[in-house]
């Protein structure tokens, strides 16, 4: 039982050692070589090729040198005969190690190649991305075609690899393929949405202090909450008097044009289409669409408040005060540019009132 508990010593001694140099050492310090006493007659078929004979040994607490066999030194240390042969081949005069460590600094046989890597990031790059339409500043991922996948773009970049002007390039792994998408990009192939409340949201993760902190923000949100769905109920005015008109307005997510599953249209560049949709409350319920194409405008404060008062000037005659709702987008929906529009629509047509609220 001593045996086994000094050899359990032993062996963590020398992995607690952690240097590679200090563990060859270490073997050294328990191995000695010396040349071969006797030898028996062979056939030079049957030569052996050892040149020395090697003795094992460990050395006790009171420095007692204990004889061990090649086979018990090696299962006590948990090595192979390798780190031994390594240790006396580079042994030097003063009996201690002065090779170096050599693990870990070749090429890998089956390490793919910077130029086959490039080739795949290459390809992935040359799909168009768009930017996310809701949560622009919180985020800079960017999103693909939505008929696309991993799997798929992976075939087209195997068909790509075929059509290679020779010499041809053999296809990576669909792994390695995933693997550079999922590491090295920001890319996603869903519609950019942003369903939840950040507000809401915040108040479930926030725990202690910080939850109380909050409590009053975020009671104000909910009460801000409440009011816009009261004031929504203008509908019932609206189907009532005809003086008024209750309606809803905002940007759906960016369409991408021609929508098509043909390959050779997945590499190029698709033209971005924005729709301004304002939609009427009262019954039958009329929806208005506005669109452009980014080469005409972009989607900032100025395109909507021209859509939207181009929509302020085709109104009924009778039509005197106008209740309209929309999120919160600085952007596009909050800010003094549409104010300044909502003035000039008040001077320049008919209405006399207009209100706008935003939804919580």
């Amino acid at each position: 039982m001593q045996i086994q508990e000094d050899r359990v010593e032993i062996c963590q001694e020398y992995w607690n050692l952690g240097d590679y140099k200090r563990q060859k050492d270490f073997i050294l310090s328990r191995t000695k070589a010396y040349g071969i006493e006797r030898e028996r007659p062979r056939s030079a078929e049957r030569k052996r090729k050892r040149k020395h004979t090697i003795s094992y040994f460990f050395i006790k607490p009171d420095g007692l040198h204990v004889k061990v066999c090649k086979k018990f030194f090696l299962a006590t240390l948990c090595v192979s005969s390798g780190p031994v042969y390594t240790a006396l081949a580079e042994k030097g005069e003063a009996s201690t190690f002065v090779g170096e460590d050599k693990r870990g600094h070749h090429t890998s046989s089956n390490k793919t190649s910077e130029e086959r890597l490039d080739l795949v990031r290459k390809h992935i790059e040359s799909f168009p991305k768009i930017e996310s339409h809701y949560t622009r500043s919180d985020t800079h991922r960017q999103y693909l075609n939505q008929d696309m996948s991993i799997s798929k773009m992976y075939h087209l970049y195997k068909l790509h690899c075929d059509q290679l002007v020779p010499p041809k390039t053999d296809p990576v792994e669909e792994l390695t393929y995933r693997r550079l998408f999922c590491t090295e990009y920001n890319l996603s192939f869903f519609h950019p949405k942003k369903d939840q409340c950040m507000k809401c949201s915040k108040h479930k993760i926030l725990t202690g202090i910080d939850n109380v902190n909050f409590e009053e923000e975020y009671q104000a949100h909910l009460q801000r909450s409440k009011e816009a769905q009261i004031k929504s109920s203008g509908k019932l005015r609206a189907t009532k008097d005809s003086n008024f008109i209750s309606a809803s307005f905002d940007l759906h997510s960016v369409l991408q044009l021609p929508n098509t599953n043909a390959s050779l249209l997945y590499y190029s560049r698709k033209l971005s289409l924005y729709n301004l949709c304002i939609y009427d409350a009262a019954k039958p319920n009329d929806a208005f669409c506005y669109c452009w194409n980014e080469v005409q405008a972009g989607r900032r404060s100025n395109e909507i408040g021209t859509a939207i008062y181009k929509w302020l000037s085709d109104l009924p005659s009778n039509i005197r005060e106008v209740s309209l709702f929309s999120d919160t987008c600085g952007g596009q929906n909050r800010n003094q540019n549409v104010a300044a529009m909502f003035v000039h629509a008040m001077q320049s047509t008919p209405l006399e009132v207009i209100s706008q609220h935003f939804l919580q």
